[in-house]
């Protein structure tokens, strides 16, 4: 009796397992933040666009359809650290996507961090690097530093640590990370989705 049950438990799985979308994998392999047809390189800028229109994008393509995952391989490709400056805002994501920075050789997330790509706002747009929107829920970002977050993560410690010395203890330090993270908690709990236009 439980031998036929596993068996059909088994077989039911392969069918949900091989009616789940291929996820389809565009290659960013320039550091270049280019929207270029003609210059034989993927940028991220492009990859995003492939993503959101499901189709291959200039240099951006892929051999499936379906949920998409952008991954790095920006040459030569020897563990340094790759910097996308941005000229403008990258486009708004709209679909479904995983931005996976730790393919990029070198970088590793555990058991400390080693990014390789980040991405900089030289020019002080009005941006916060990746921006999504409406239909990119479940999305995940992993591996990828944002100039403004770790300039957040740089003032953390540096600002503890001249509270510690103005006040000789971290009392005055912890009420303030405290709050702050207080405060976070409240807005994420208030965020509302985008309402998507009729």
């Amino acid at each position: 009796m439980v031998l036929p049950q596993l068996i059909r438990s088994m077989a039911i799985g392969v069918l949900v397992l091989s009616a789940a979308p291929a996820f389809a994998d565009y290659v960013v392999t320039t550091d270049s933040d280019a929207d270029n047809a003609s210059d034989g390189v993927c940028s991220l800028r492009e990859a995003i666009t492939a993503v959101n229109t499901q189709a291959n994008y200039n240099e951006c393509t892929s051999a499936t359809t379906g949920e998409s995952v952008v991954t790095f391989n920006i040459a030569p490709g020897l563990g340094e650290v790759h910097v996308i400056a941005l000229a403008s805002a990258l486009p708004k994501i709209t679909h479904f996507i995983t931005i996976d920075g730790t393919t990029q050789v070198g970088a590793s997330c555990t058991p400390v961090p080693n990014v390789r790509v980040q991405i900089t706002n030289p020019t002080n747009l009005a941006t916060d690097g990746i921006n999504l929107d409406a239909g990119s829920d479940l999305s995940d970002i992993r591996g990828v530093a944002l100039s403004l977050q770790v300039l957040a993560q740089a003032a953390g410690p540096l600002m503890s640590g001249a509270l510690r010395d103005w006040t000789g203890d971290y009392t005055i330090s912890l009420a303030v990370f405290g709050g702050l993270a207080a405060l976070a908690a409240v807005v994420a709990l208030l965020t509302q989705r985008p309402r998507v236009a009729a």
